[in-house]
């Protein structure tokens, strides 16, 4: 099970890395990186997938860097 608190002190420690696959799925959608962070200190867990390949992932309800807009990613 992931934990929301758990995101958060890997992102505080700078131990985050995004693959090259997510980088062109954030390209295609419009996402960045600084929005990813923000819905992780921001948001919460809502979904989790302990079954996917190649690791466990999850669903995370949160908003973007300018706490304007509600969004959701899987990560």
């Amino acid at each position: 099970m992931i934990e929301i608190e758990k995101l958060r002190l890997y992102y505080q420690n700078d131990k985050v890395f995004v693959t090259e696959h997510a980088a062109e799925r954030f390209r295609q959608r419009g996402i960045k990186a600084k929005d990813v962070r923000a819905a992780v200190f921001s948001g919460e867990v809502i979904e989790q997938y302990p079954d996917d390949f190649p690791f466990p992932s999850c669903l995370i309800a949160g908003y973007d860097e300018k706490g304007e807009n509600p969004s959701c990613l899987h990560e």
